[in-house]
Parts: C-alpha cells; sequence; structure tokens
C-alpha cells in the first residue's frame, strides 16, 4: 500500500515539476520579450529602405536593398530551416553539450529580432512572442511554434494561413523540407497537399 502511494507521489511531483517549468519558462520567454519590446519601441515611421513595399523596382539598372517582402520570405526560409533541425534540451538528438559555453535558442531569436532590417516588422514580432512566448523545450514544440508565429504573422498581413499543415502530424515532412531548404510552401509537396 505505502509502495503505491510513494509512487503515485512521486508521479505527482513529476507532474508538478513539469507544469512548474513550464510555467516558469513560459513567464522567463514573456519577461525576455516585454524587455525587448520596451528596447525597440519608438513612435518613428520606417524609414530604412528595407521597409519598402514597392512590387517593381522604381529605376531599372539601379541595384536596389531587398524589399520588405524579399527580407521577409528569405528570413522564413531561414527560420524554417533551422528550427527542426536546431538542437533543444529536449529534441531527438540532444547530446551532452554544455549549455553554458553557447548562447541559448531564446538569446539567438533576441538577435534575430534586433538586426531584423524593418523595425516596423520587428515590433510586431515582439509582440507576437509576447502573447504566445516561443517554446524551447524540445526539438518538436520549437518547430511548431514557428509555423504558428508565421500563421500570427500571415493573419496580420492578410494572408494565408498554414493551419493544419503545421501539425505534429507532419513534422518528419517538415524536417525532410528543413533539410532541404524549403519553405513551408515548398515542403507541400512532401506531405501531398495542395
Amino acid at each position: 500500500m505505502w509502495l503505491a502511494q510513494s509512487s503515485t507521489a512521486e508521479g505527482l511531483g513529476v507532474v508538478v515539476n513539469g507544469l512548474l517549468n513550464g510555467f516558469l519558462q513560459h513567464m522567463s520567454a514573456s519577461g525576455v520579450f516585454e524587455s525587448l519590446k520596451a528596447r525597440l519601441k519608438s513612435d518613428e515611421q520606417c524609414v530604412e529602405v528595407s521597409c519598402d513595399d514597392y512590387e517593381v523596382k522604381p529605376t531599372p539598372g539601379i541595384v536596389y536593398p531587398p524589399n520588405r517582402a524579399e527580407i521577409g520570405r528569405a528570413y522564413w526560409r531561414y527560420i524554417h530551416s533551422r528550427a527542426p533541425l536546431v538542437e533543444l534540451p529536449g529534441g531527438r538528438s540532444s547530446t551532452a553539450s554544455s549549455s553554458k559555453s553557447r548562447p541559448t535558442e531564446m538569446d539567438w531569436l533576441t538577435s534575430l529580432i534586433e538586426v531584423y532590417p524593418c523595425r516596423h516588422c520587428a515590433d510586431g514580432f515582439v509582440d507576437i512572442c509576447c502573447e504566445m512566448p516561443p517554446e524551447v523545450s524540445s526539438n518538436d514544440k520549437y518547430t511548431l511554434w514557428w509555423c504558428e508565429a508565421h500563421d500570427a504573422v500571415n493573419s496580420e498581413l492578410s494572408k494565408p494561413m498554414f493551419g493544419s499543415r503545421c501539425s505534429a502530424k507532419y513534422l518528419p515532412a517538415m524536417r525532410e523540407a528543413a533539410r532541404k531548404g524549403l519553405t513551408l510552401d515548398e515542403y507541400d509537396s512532401l506531405i501531398g497537399s495542395k
């Protein structure tokens, strides 16, 4: 009897610890992005050339920096190619690498946002991160979080959503697409949709 109660108590302790760790991680992530939001806050309109939305280059023959849409597509390709393959603590291929010697995934993400060429877009993405903090407890959760974040951006821009194509069911296809450098739009050929 005592043994059964003991294992039940231990199981409950594991569950409580898991919930507490998840809550603390969520609160920590929220704080990171609230702090970033305060640092990036500006009332100035975007004046960077990269914030331009031109569809056609204004003067043929002149080299222009990429516009907002081109930068966005390049970032999403990079992010969706990286997320399924990055090693996180609960990932498929977690190794015993020292977390003290390398930055965390949250460090990487906040740096990515800080250097994003369009301040308006960076501010908007920080808002998304504050509302739904990145899930970095496992590689699978992190990959799916990026899909949800991409859908949140698409919703803000009135663009089509990925929806059910970004579910746990398709994680193997997302990993294969990542190894091939495909975007979420391009990985549809691997899951047989559209």
